[in-house]
């Protein structure tokens, strides 16, 4: 069964970031613009101190439920213990999942109250390329009204070479266009 599968996938995907990491092939994270820092699983070695560089007031994390549960990922616990907002929104990883139109508008709306309170946000997946580089692809389009999807991911992938977004990914950044188009009528 797939969730079975999507676990047992989770740690050498993990390795494998790590060691794009440690080779220098892949940032961790990148900063997109003022309000938003794109990356993989934030780390509690290392969260606090990027949190506070970064100006980080809130984690959108794009993630089951299982990927956020080691106690080395900053997750709920971690985020309460440094004040910090935080959602998540459970999509799959593997196998051509994608944030939904929906999902996306509802991703945007907590960006865009982190953004009002002066702060930036932390976005992040299990490796910050396809799940949560859809998410900053239509942040990036409702934040730049006239962005299409494909300038989006352009404009994403200039900031995070690393992105990674595929059919379903891209099917849902055009609906995700088509509602807020519509929404601004």
């Amino acid at each position: 069964d797939w969730p079975s599968i999507h676990r047992l996938l989770f740690y050498p995907a993990v390795t494998k970031s790590l060691t794009w990491r440690l080779l220098g092939l892949s940032d961790w994270y990148n900063r997109i613009d003022e309000h938003l820092v794109l990356g993989a699983l934030p780390l509690v070695r290392e969260f606090q101190s990027v949190a506070k560089s970064e100006s980080i007031k809130a984690v959108l994390s794009i993630n089951e439920p299982h990927e956020v549960k080691p106690a080395w990922v900053a997750g709920e616990k971690e985020c309460r213990r440094l004040g910090l907002a935080r959602m998540q929104l459970s999509v799959p990883d593997f196998g051509g999942h994608s944030p939904s139109a929906r999902q996306l508008q509802k991703c945007c709306d907590f960006i865009e109250s982190t953004v009002a309170k002066g702060g930036s946000v932390y976005l992040h997946c299990r490796a910050g390329r396809t799940r949560s580089g859809t998410v900053a692809a239509a942040y990036l389009m409702r934040r730049h009204r006239s962005l299409a999807p494909v300038d989006a991911c352009d404009r994403l992938r200039a900031k995070r070479p690393s992105l990674l977004l595929n059919r379903p990914q891209l099917d849902a950044l055009h609906e995700f266009w088509r509602l807020e188009q519509a929404r601004e009528r």
